[in-house]
């Protein structure tokens, strides 16, 4: 049943394997109000929460009751800033609960949150949640398309979450529609767009129920009231009820007007059964009719009859010269017809295309006041969105480009971005069935292991560190080749192992047979004994220090800790880890000391002598989306990460606050990141270098000392 409220009326739905339920717990309106409950303290604010997972039956209710309670108590009147705050108080609750409840038993959920203040709607949102407006007769999905990053920015799966905002105008007759994940695989836009316009919420919930079927799908309805029928009842009669209307009304102006004095009838002549004769004299004239008591009728005059040839018109001949003309006439007007659809399409697309553009420069204007580094972010997101909508129409614009490029620098500055320019190529491995998957720099060596041909390269940078030194096999171990005893299988990962004990330093390589295989000294390749191998789950990275070994085992939850002695690392192993920790999404290590473990959800976990140490991560503008490698040892001040999810390299203090980001921003390959691999950074005043995998390609850049200018480079 359709509720009113305030200028709106709205209407929650929720369908269960093709049956309506009545309790709809994870939807909601809510009318914050003062503390004597007399006035409303704030706008309404519409929320739908699904839940994906186990949990509890009433975790979404009490999700809603943090974002409801949040949104009211919030101590800024703006309502974008009061959505931010409601939605990341209910990801702090649902993270929480996950940390509280067995791996199993987690969840996540999508939240969509509107407020409508007079002509203006403001949407909050995260996870893949679909939002449609049907805004004068047209209808618009918010966001335009679900990416794969809103399954990572969902509640409770991450300490932090991005809070995505929407702001559009809206009129009496508009609809908003908050819809569950189901409600793209339902009905398509069209499909909406006609079912929203059927008009009352009882006709969309009688239709939707019919679509849905056995399915299943959850909506909250929003309709803008429309002008009230009072105002109606004062136009004209005839206006407003369609052709039958018209019709009365056309009828009644045909009715001669009513006089206010009645006229006597005046009787009508009776036709005589033969003619009578003429008058001899004609009745004078006057401009006041006389009352004539006896007719005086003249018989007709007969006139003489004119011959007339009757005509047969050809009717074949005729038909095929009408034929030709009436198609030539249809085809001019429709022609005609299509030329003004077209001109109205470019009127109405270029004043679209107009307003995009004044809305994302204010959004703009608004940031550049806004002193919360966050809201500023998102605020300057959402302008960069609507400047690519628009470009999408013109995509060679040129004031459209500039203003992109502008908010683009805003945002960088705001997100502390560090571009990355003019990429130096140290080699393309372009062979049939390489894979380039791991890379470590040592001073002036370069190791690169190519995991498709099971070879691990080793080329040395000039005193610039900026090239290769030409040589004649870089290639230092090689699958299928025998070292000592031992024949190389296919190789899994390599890492760094500096000296310590009766070790020398060098790069190692782990394979599948568990035999490892490396320098031993500048020009000697060893075979090395691993006691313990069959005992181990699933290792998938590795790491030294001070000559021992670790091994991190995402299978067993542990890190496998060797000393190292008799020709390898006879073990047996030590569990370094002292507590149960869960490593099951780990991807990478690195250690100076610490040892930091990557995992593939984005979070990064520290321990020193087998204990957990904080690392925040504060900061961060966005979530890492798809982190590849982690790169931190005892010769660098910083964390980095390969996140090729979001093209870019981040840099961590080793206390985990955020420090900046490093994205590539030359023309000539802008997804040059798309497929980031791995990273090597060395630091310092004149050869502070990062050396980067990107695909099959090995690359170079000078990295910029902290704190220089963020400049883009000028548009063409």
């Amino acid at each position: 049943m359709a509720v009113e409220f305030g200028n709106v009326s709205y209407e929650i739905l929720s369908i269960s394997g093709g049956q309506m339920r009545d309790r709809v717990p994870h939807a909601s309106m809510y009318q914050p109000t003062t503390r004597l409950g007399r006035r409303p303290a704030r706008d309404p604010i519409y929320t739908l929460v699904n839940v994906t997972g186990g949990g509890r039956s009433d975790l979404a209710q009490d999700v809603i009751s943090v974002v409801e309670e949040e949104y009211a108590n919030h101590p800024s009147r703006s309502i974008t800033s009061a959505l931010i705050s409601a939605i990341k108080a209910a990801n702090a609750v649902l993270y929480q609960e996950n940390l509280e409840t067995v791996l199993a038993s987690r969840v996540t959920a999508s939240i969509l949150c509107v407020v409508i203040r007079e002509q203006d709607v403001y949407v909050g949102w995260a996870g893949r949640a679909p939002l449609y407006l049907l805004h004068d007769g047209a209808i618009q999905r918010v966001p335009a398309r679900s990416e794969p990053s809103d399954d990572v920015n969902c509640l409770g799966l991450n300490d932090s979450v991005e809070a995505r905002l929407f702001h559009s105008e809206v009129a009496p007759g508009d609809m908003v529609i908050l819809g569950s994940s189901d409600l793209d695989r339902v009905a398509t836009p069209g499909q909406l767009q006609g079912l929203l316009g059927l008009g009352s919420l009882a006709a969309i919930r009688a239709q939707l129920i019919q679509v849905v079927g056995s399915g299943d799908l959850s909506v909250l309805m929003i309709r803008i009231k429309e002008v009230s029928a009072r105002s109606a009842s004062t136009q004209p009669a005839g206006s407003g009820l369609g052709l039958l209307g018209s019709l009365k009304g056309l009828r009644s102006r045909r009715q001669p007007a009513a006089t206010t004095r009645r006229q006597p009838a005046v009787p009508r002549p009776e036709r005589p059964p033969r003619p009578v004769e003429r008058a001899s004299r004609p009745a004078p004239v006057s401009d006041t009719p006389a009352v004539v008591d006896r007719p005086i009728l003249s018989p007709p005059v007969a006139k003489p009859a004119r011959t007339r040839t009757a005509v047969r018109l050809p009717v074949k001949p005729l038909l095929l010269v009408l034929i030709p003309v009436v198609l030539v006439l249809l085809a001019v007007f429709g022609l005609g017809w299509m030329a003004l659809s077209q001109w109205q399409g470019n009127q109405a697309q270029e004043a679209y295309f107009a307003n995009l553009l004044v809305q994302a420069e204010q959004l703009r204007t608004e940031a550049q006041t806004q002193v919360d580094r966050e809201l500023r972010i998102q605020t300057l997101r959402q302008a960069r969105d609507l400047v690519d909508q628009a470009l999408s129409l013109k995509p060679n614009d040129k004031t459209a480009a500039e203003l992109r490029q502008t908010i683009q620098r805003d945002l960088n500055q705001a997100s502390l971005v560090t571009p990355l320019y003019g990429a130096i190529l140290l080699h393309d491995f372009a062979a049939d069935g390489s894979r380039v998957s791991q890379l470590w720099v040592q001073d002036q060596r370069v190791y690169v292991l190519d995991a498709g041909r099971g070879i691990v390269y080793r080329y040395f940078l000039n005193d610039n560190r900026d090239d290769l030194i030409a040589q004649d096999d870089p290639v230092l171990l090689r699958m299928g080749e025998t070292v000592g005893d031992r024949v190389i299988e296919s190789l899994q990962f390599i890492f760094w192992m500096p000296a310590g004990g009766d070790r020398q330093q060098g790069i190692l390589a782990l394979d599948l047979n568990a035999h490892l295989f490396g320098e031993a000294g500048p020009d000697n390749v060893v075979a090395y004994d691993v006691g313990d191998s069959q005992n181990w789950g699933r290792v998938v990275a590795g790491g030294g220090y001070a000559g021992n070994l670790y091994l991190l085992d995402t299978g067993k939850g542990q890190i496998h800790k060797y000393a190292p002695g008799g020709g390898g690392y006879p073990g047996p192993s030590i569990d370094y880890l002292q507590t149960t920790v869960d490593l099951s999404a780990g991807v990478d290590m690195d250690i100076d000391g610490h040892i930091y473990i990557l995992s593939a959800t984005g979070d990064i976990k520290k321990f020193l002598t087998g204990e957990p140490e904080p690392f925040a991560m504060t900061g961060l503008d966005m979530p890492l989306k798809d982190p590849r490698a982690i790169y931190c040892t005892e010769a660098v001040q910083s964390v980095y990460v390969a996140d090729a999810g979001e093209q870019r390299i981040v840099q961590f203090s080793k206390e985990g606050t955020f420090q900046r980001q490093f994205r590539y921003d030359g023309q000539e390959d802008p997804d040059l990141f798309a497929d980031l691999r791995d990273v090597s950074v060395t630091e310092g005043e004149t050869l502070a270098r990062i050396y980067v995998l990107a695909g099959n390609r090995l690359m170079v850049f000078p990295m910029p000392a902290a704190g220089e200018p963020l400049e883009l480079p000028p548009s063409e």
